[in-house]
């Protein structure tokens, strides 16, 4: 039933980012020629600004639109209209949650592979001539010498996507509570976000206060602790996102008020 409520998702998604992935791709290509300072005279210099303006337009739109699908898609979904159609379904909680959550993660990276897709696409240069750089070369030596550099670049992605899943996860819990104020429901998300926020720098402050400084250089070497520290930060992150998908389950099926 997951796949299901995934493919419902997923389906959403596509009515949403259609048009502004593939804008975003084909401005940022066509600002590769029309690049105030590329053009010749005023009509071009003044076609440049504006395709700029209006590249950096669709970017910012893309990332606020983002944000607004990853809350519109779980409000409205699990405790607005949609709510009273999605409970009945012969689904947990947690299904729905998942699924909300893997559509939201889904959407939020592929908006920012799309954006960091433009700039490439936006610079004036070859790839021929981008990847004989300096830095390209020195990169390719490093993994060349030292293969556990493309370890660490999963890990740190596999840190990025813990993150970016304990933040969509603690805006879920917000709404969730704030969902049970009987008025002023956002005031209440909003509210309940900052207590969360507050809550967890607190308990990340005992933490840090009572748990001794390990130094893991001890015991091991100096690759060896940044693939320890960055398994740590993983899990540290997937334990509060763990928390916040428990107690955003746990309200939707015992505290629900759709009224």
């Amino acid at each position: 039933m997951l796949r299901k409520l995934l493919k419902y998702d997923f389906r959403s998604m596509g009515k949403q980012f259609a048009l502004l992935w593939p804008a975003a791709l084909v401005l940022a290509l066509v600002n590769r020629f029309t690049l105030p300072g590329n053009g010749s005279g005023f009509a071009g210099e003044t076609l440049g600004f504006v395709a700029a303006m209006t590249y950096f337009g669709v970017v910012v739109a893309l990332f606020v639109i983002t944000l607004i699908f990853v809350i519109q898609r779980f409000y409205y979904g699990l405790l607005g209209g949609e709510g009273y159609l999605m409970h009945t379904l012969p689904v947990k909680p947690w299904q729905l949650v998942a699924s909300k959550l893997i559509c939201a993660v889904v959407t939020s990276l592929i908006s920012l592979v799309v954006a960091f897709l433009s700039m490439f696409l936006l610079m004036p240069i070859s790839w021929d001539k981008l990847l004989t750089t300096g830095t390209f070369t020195a990169l390719r030596i490093l993994v060349t010498e030292r293969p556990d550099v493309l370890l660490l670049a999963v890990e740190i992605l596999l840190v990025f996507v813990a993150a970016l899943s304990a933040g969509i996860l603690m805006v879920y819990l917000a709404m969730a509570l704030g969902h049970l104020f009987p008025r002023n429901r956002v005031a209440g998300s909003v509210l309940s976000f900052l207590g969360i926020n507050i809550a967890v720098n607190i308990l990340m402050s005992a933490a840090a206060t009572f748990i001794p400084d390990v130094n893991l250089d001890q015991w091991l070497t100096v690759q060896q602790s940044a693939h320890v520290s960055m398994w740590l930060m993983t899990l540290c992150l997937a334990a509060f996102a763990a928390a916040f998908f428990a107690g955003t389950v746990a309200i939707l099926r015992r505290k629900l008020n759709l009224e």
